[in-house]
């Protein structure tokens, strides 16, 4: 099936390189407003599959506002570990082999 230049874009964008995913390079949002409803509805399950792996799939699933969209829990805003997240113990406390 042949799909028109927005959804290519859309879907183009799913694959992309370490440069991208480092500047947090969204979709290209504004290319949903022009797919056709069929396609749109296809973009929709894929990003519902896709959810927990990518902040950017539940932001499009937010753009695109149905109610399919709006039941999909929100999946991952962000990496699942970063390394500022974890306390930094240590270098604040010794292990306890060395307290005993």
């Amino acid at each position: 099936m042949r799909h028109t230049a927005p959804y290519e874009r859309i879907v183009a964008g799913m694959n992309i390189g370490y440069m991208q995913w480092h500047d947090g390079d969204p979709y290209d949002l504004d290319a949903l407003d022009s797919v056709s409803p069929s396609e749109l509805a296809a973009l929709q399950a894929l990003l519902v599959r896709r959810k927990d792996s990518d902040w950017r799939d539940s932001e499009a699933l937010a753009r695109i506002g149905s109610a399919t969209a709006a039941k999909a829990p929100a999946g991952n805003r962000r990496p699942r570990w970063r390394f500022w997240d974890r306390p930094a113990t240590s270098i604040t406390r010794p292990p306890p082999e060395i307290l005993a």
